[in-house]
C-alpha cells in the first residue's frame, strides 16, 4: 500500500489491544505481559548502555575540534530553556483542560435534552439503535466530566509535571538520526548527551522529594481502589443476573448453584472491603495482613512439597494460584 509502517504497527496495536480480551486466551495474555515487560526492560537498560558507549567517541571528536567547553555550555543552556519552557506552558495547557471539562459538561446537558426528545416508533430498529448509541456516549460524556471534576489539577500538580519533563533517549536518538558527514553531527550528538543528562540527573533525583513535600491534591490510590471496588461490583452483579438467567433455562444441581452463589458473595466481601479502604493506612494495614497470610501459604505449599504426599501436578498448580494471589497483592489496595 506504500504506507507508514509505523503507522500499521500502532493501528494494529490499537486494534489487537481493544479486542485481545475477547479473541486471545487468557494463558496467552499472561505470557504476553511477561515476555513484553522483559523485553521492555532489556531495551531500556540497552538503550543507556548505548548512550554511555556512544558518548566517548562524542566527546574525543568535539574536543579535537576544539569546542569541547562551548557545545558543554550550549547543551546546559538548550536544557535550561527546555525546563523554563516546560514551567512556563504547563499551566496554560492544565487551564485549557479545566476550559475542556466545562465544555464536555455543556455538551452533554445539550446530547442529554437532544436524546430525551426523541420518541422512535416501534417497528423503527435502525433510530432505536441509533438511540441506544447515543446514550452510551452520553454515559461516557458523564464519567468524563466526573473525571475531569475529581482528578483536578492544581499549582502542586503543575509543579510536579513541569519537574518529570526529563528528556533522555528519544533526544539522543533523534540526534543520531543526522547525517554523520555533517559538520555539527558530534557537536550536536554532544549538546543531546549533555541536555538529557542535565535534566534527567538533577530533575530525576529531585522529583521524589518534590512529590513527598508538594503532597498532590489528589491520592490515585485512593481513587484507584474505589474505583476497583466499584468495578469488582458491576462485574459480580452482572455475573449475578448471568448466573440467575442461567438456573431459569436449565436444571442445575443445587450444590453448584451454591457454589457459584458462595463465589459471588466473596467478591461483593472483598470489592466492600476494598471500598472501605479510604486511607493509605487502612490500605497498608490490609496489605501486611494479606503479605503474612501468602508468606504462610508459600511455607505450607514448600513443607508439603518436601513432604512428597502430593503429586507434582497439585503442587505446580497450588503453586499457580498462588504466584496469582501475589502478582495481585501488587494491584490497586493489594486485592487478593
Amino acid at each position: 500500500m506504500h504506507a507508514s509502517g509505523i503507522v500499521a504497527v500502532v493501528a494494529a496495536g490499537l486494534t489487537l489491544g481493544n479486542r485481545a480480551p475477547g479473541r486471545v486466551p487468557a494463558a496467552r495474555r499472561r505470557a504476553e505481559e511477561a515476555n513484553w515487560a522483559t523485553f521492555s526492560m532489556v531495551v531500556e537498560n540497552g538503550v543507556f548502555l548505548l548512550m554511555g558507549y556512544l558518548l566517548p567517541p562524542a566527546v574525543r571528536e568535539v574536543a579535537r575540534q576544539g569546542s569541547l567547553e562551548h557545545s558543554i555550555g550550549a547543551g546546559l543552556a538548550v536544557a535550561a530553556i527546555l525546563v523554563a519552557v516546560r514551567f512556563a506552558y504547563l499551566p496554560f495547557t492544565l487551564a485549557l483542560v479545566r476550559r475542556r471539562a466545562r465544555r464536555m459538561a455543556e455538551r452533554r446537558d445539550s446530547m442529554a435534552e437532544r436524546l430525551k426528545g426523541v420518541e422512535p416508533e416501534e417497528d423503527d430498529v435502525r433510530l432505536r439503535r441509533r438511540l441506544d448509541r447515543g446514550w452510551l456516549r452520553l454515559e461516557a460524556y458523564r464519567h468524563d466530566v466526573a473525571a475531569e471534576r475529581e482528578q483536578r489539577l492544581g499549582w502542586r500538580d503543575s509543579i510536579i509535571l513541569s519537574t518529570a519533563g526529563m528528556r533522555g533517549v528519544v533526544t539522543i536518538a533523534a540526534a543520531q538520526t543526522l547525517p554523520r558527514d555533517h559538520p555539527l553531527y558530534a557537536t550536536l550528538v554532544l549538546v543531546s548527551f549533555v541536555v538529557a543528562l542535565a535534566t534527567l540527573l538533577p530533575q530525576g533525583l529531585l522529583l521524589p522529594v518534590l512529590v513527598r513535600r508538594l503532597r498532590p491534591t489528589a491520592d490515585p490510590d485512593d481513587t484507584e481502589r474505589r474505583e476497583y471496588a466499584e468495578l469488582l461490583g458491576r462485574m459480580s452483579e452482572a455475573a449475578r443476573e448471568a448466573i440467575e438467567e442461567q438456573l431459569e433455562v436449565e436444571e442445575i444441581d443445587p450444590v453448584v448453584a451454591e457454589g457459584f452463589e458462595a463465589r459471588l458473595r466473596e467478591r461483593a466481601r472483598r470489592a466492600e472491603v476494598l471500598g472501605e479502604l479510604r486511607s493509605a493506612e487502612l490500605a497498608a494495614q490490609f496489605r501486611r495482613v494479606l503479605e503474612a497470610q501468602l508468606a504462610a501459604e508459600a511455607q505450607a505449599l514448600a513443607a508439603e512439597r518436601w513432604r512428597g504426599a502430593y503429586c507434582s501436578e497439585m503442587i505446580a498448580r497450588a503453586q499457580r494460584a498462588l504466584d496469582d494471589q501475589k502478582i495481585q497483592l501488587a494491584g490497586v489496595g493489594g486485592e487478593d
